[in-house]
């Protein structure tokens, strides 16, 4: 925070927090800089559907929340997701980017009164962004069922964290006590590995059916460096030298739970190979 907090120049208007894997920054300090400084937070929840800190669903206190239901989140329609805001001009303006044109507002259950939506729509192009019928379909049905998942998945998550605890070359963050997370997925830092000996564990991990990710690769997309499309980042040494030896491991639902202590055992087995040969 105290890095957040350095970085703002006078000419910042908006932060854009995202909540990757869900994992949660300090909320209270997030919002205290903001206030103090006049910046306005939008959170990126694509990871945190379910995610709570404090007892509050994250996105709830941001100007704009964005959620995804893409294949490998807590709620899956295959592709899809949503925006939420309690400003209303931004809800007007979402819904025409989407396809809400003439009198199409009507038909939603909420919308922004007719008056902020007469004020935009034809201000907005449509981008035919809105979301089908079919994919709606299959988000419904999953909310009801959603805390049974999560508890599913955080029950899943502690057993493998205590398997892997003795050892002291897989680091696991810790989670905030304030957070109450959706863990359908590890992250790990490699401890007291050379990086020619992070890339031997990988292949280890490979080697044994279990590709892992890591997200300081030269081709993954959470890599900045292959933020072609925006300014390079500077200045962020930590976290730079961080996903160098991050690694990041799903823990699908649909696994039985002898299928995540087979996880772990490989991830075992992938550091003593790679310390005893390399």
């Amino acid at each position: 925070m105290d890095d957040l907090e350095r970085k703002i120049e006078p000419d910042i208007k908006f932060v854009l927090l995202t909540h990757m894997r869900g994992k949660v920054a300090n909320m209270q300090r997030v919002y205290a800089i903001a206030a103090k400084h006049g910046i306005t937070v939008i959170e990126d929840c694509a990871h945190a559907l379910g995610v709570q800190y404090d007892g509050v669903q994250l996105g709830r206190s941001s100007r704009v929340a964005c959620f995804s239901t893409q294949q490998a989140k807590a709620i899956n329609s295959g592709e899809g997701g949503f925006l939420m805001t309690d400003d209303d001009e931004i809800a007007a303006k979402a819904m025409c980017y989407a396809g809400c044109y003439e009198d199409l507002v009507a038909q939603h259950v909420n919308a922004p009164p007719t008056a902020i939506f007469d004020a935009v729509k034809k201000e907005i192009p449509n981008y035919s962004l809105r979301m089908s019928d079919l994919t709606a379909c299959c988000i419904r049905p999953q909310i009801d069922t959603l805390e049974a998942r999560i508890e599913m998945y955080n029950r899943r998550y502690e057993m493998i964290c205590k398997q892997l605890a003795h050892c002291e070359h897989l680091h696991i963050p810790a989670i905030d006590a304030r957070v109450r997370p959706v863990s359908d997925s590890l992250q790990i830092n490699l401890r007291g590995m050379s990086g020619e000996q992070v890339h031997a564990f990988l292949g280890h991990t490979k080697r044994r059916g279990m590709p892992v990710g890591l997200f300081g690769s030269a081709d993954n997309a959470r890599n900045f460096h292959n933020w072609k499309y925006s300014p390079m980042a500077t200045g962020v040494e930590q976290t730079e030298a961080m996903i160098k030896a991050a690694i990041d491991v799903r823990l699908p639902l649909s696994f039985a739970d002898e299928d995540i202590t087979q996880i772990g055992a490989v991830l075992l087995a992938a550091v003593d190979d790679t310390l005893s040969h390399h």
